[in-house]
């Protein structure tokens, strides 16, 4: 009995940690927005608890502009939501190097 109860808290628990590695942002004020010069790599930041898998767990989320299809594209939206004040969610994927990356997201309209 024991073992099927301690079997059971690691599964949620266990359970519990992947959600935490991918999912949705829920909605979140950018607090800034950079690129380096010479890479590709776009990167912000998001107010609220860190985002992400545990070994990239962070409230700063990268991106490639050059490997991603739509790289330029979201490097252009999050930049327009930033200086409009906009609130966004994105969907996390993943670990770009150290950092949180995404797969799709959101700005809010009002």
């Amino acid at each position: 009995m024991r073992l099927k109860i301690l079997c059971g808290l690691f599964l949620a628990v266990f359970c519990m940690s992947l959600q935490a590695a991918e999912g949705h942002t829920g909605w979140r004020t950018l607090t800034s927005f950079g690129c380096h010069l010479n890479d590709g790599t776009c990167y912000f930041s998001v107010d609220g608890a860190a985002v992400g898998p545990a070994e990239c767990l962070k409230t700063n989320i990268r991106f490639n502009t050059k490997t991603s299809v739509n790289g330029d594209t979201w490097s252009s939206l999050i930049l327009a939501a930033h200086l409009a004040n906009k609130r966004v969610q994105f969907y996390i994927t993943g670990c770009y190097g150290s950092y949180p990356t995404f797969a799709y997201g959101q700005i809010e309209k009002s």
